[in-house]
């Protein structure tokens, strides 16, 4: 359901709810300093960089970055086993792995 507590944007407290914050340099529709001030708003904030601009990442180490952030939130048992968004996943080293046996492939 939606947060019981006020939104801590609007009401300038710091929120206690977990929260992910997707960031990017290259987002030209939100710059990243404005995306790091709200995330500064909540107690216990994980950022997550990218380099996709305002789109949502989806390369295999992404996804994994996302899924934990939401596995860790669901139950104690996931929490225990779920990747972090600032560790590197199997699915992240994948990715590296990939880009670096193709020349000039994003990493």
């Amino acid at each position: 359901g939606a947060p019981r507590e006020p939104l801590p944007v609007a009401t300038g407290h710091r929120s206690r709810l977990p929260s992910l914050h997707l960031l990017s340099a290259a987002d030209s529709a939100v710059p990243a300093h404005s995306s790091e001030a709200v995330a500064a708003r909540f107690e216990e904030a994980q950022v997550y960089r990218h380099d996709k601009g305002h789109a949502l990442p989806c390369r295999a180490g992404d996804v994994d970055a996302l899924l934990g952030f939401i596995m860790r939130h669901l139950t104690p048992a996931a929490a225990a086993t779920a990747p972090r968004p600032d560790q590197p996943s199997a699915g992240a080293r994948a990715d590296a792995r990939a880009a670096g046996a193709r020349p000039g492939a994003e990493a």
